[in-house]
């Protein structure tokens, strides 16, 4: 008997110590019965576990918590926390407005890096520190300027963002620009399309940044058929900031709308066959797929999915 209660005792130790998300594993949206709904999953795809209703999930470093956006019955959008043991989710209280979306976590989970609607008239980034539960806006000083698809390129220190034409360095200490660099650097193709809809994000050693952007010129025809305009398809690029080189990556011909960092080598993206159809328009466009940096193709591995994000 005392055998098997020592058994016992460390099969739910082991199980509480994994729980529903964890390092190296990621989250995503998905759509069912006319909600949006935020999920996760190991890195293979397997054990989708539902968590919540909302938008742009971004699962924490450690896997323990998923930061998204969550919207009130005013139509207000708001960044909300899920505890992933605890299995509750709370909206974070004293920000401004209301009209933040897109949370993006620090390497060391400390932070919240997201997108603000201030003063009623142009965008710009905002880190929440979850220690001392206080906020920052930043680019306030930039006058005119208006800065869209916060992320963090390094450490703490600064976070970058773009407008139509740059990207830009910002200081998180004084929130003013310190560098700029032209949006044409890490989009270089002629065909590439600068919206605010271009996501970017910085891989876990910061050597290397991955930007997922529509491009013209290349027809999408489910995309088409979906209501988008002729001639556009999304694709992924790989900016190396030491060298200034821009690559397109090859992700076996797919459609793709946003991706993630899985590890240093390795990313996730969520994406469609252009020419796959689909039974309704209201339905998952995309799926989840996951590809080594090697050259090796992309592999499916969840089914209906998008706004992928994954610990590190």
């Amino acid at each position: 008997m005392k055998k098997f209660t020592v058994l016992l005792t460390v099969f739910f130790s082991l199980l509480a110590a994994a729980g529903p998300c964890a390092a190296g594993e990621i989250a995503f949206l998905r759509m069912e019965g006319g909600a949006f709904y935020i999920c996760c999953a190991d890195s293979d795809g397997k054990k989708v576990t539902r968590l919540a209703e909302g938008y742009d999930p971004e699962i924490s470093p450690d896997g323990a918590t998923v930061a998204y956006t969550r919207y009130d019955k005013n139509g207000g959008r708001f960044i909300a926390l899920y505890d992933v043991a605890a299995k509750k989710t709370r909206t974070i209280k004293g920000l401004p407005g209301s009209n933040s979306y897109g949370p993006r976590w620090s390497r060391d989970g400390a932070c919240l890096l997201y997108s603000r609607f201030a003063d009623g008239k142009r965008w710009l980034p905002e880190i929440y520190d979850l220690s001392s539960k206080k906020y920052k806006t930043l680019g306030q000083k930039e006058k005119r300027a208006e800065f869209f698809g916060p992320f963090w390129p390094e450490g703490r220190g600064f976070v970058s963002a773009f407008d139509f034409e740059n990207v830009y360095k910002i200081s998180t200490a004084d929130g003013t620009v310190r560098e700029k660099l032209p949006m044409k650097k890490l989009l270089p193709s002629d065909d590439a399309i600068i919206s605010s809809a271009v996501r970017m994000s910085a891989s876990p050693d910061g050597a290397m940044w991955l930007i997922s952007a529509e491009t013209g010129g290349e027809r999408c025809a489910f995309c088409t058929s979906s209501g988008s305009p002729e001639g556009i398809k999304g694709a992924l690029y790989l900016y190396h900031p030491e060298t200034g080189i821009s690559e397109r990556l090859k992700a076996g011909g797919l459609c793709v709308a946003d991706a993630a960092w899985l590890n240093a080598e390795e990313i996730v993206f969520s994406a469609h066959s252009p020419e796959e159809k689909r039974a309704s328009k209201t339905a998952n466009l995309y799926d989840i797929y996951a590809m080594k940096l090697n050259g090796e193709k992309p592999r499916k591995i969840i089914s209906r999915g998008s706004s992928v994000s994954a610990s590190k």
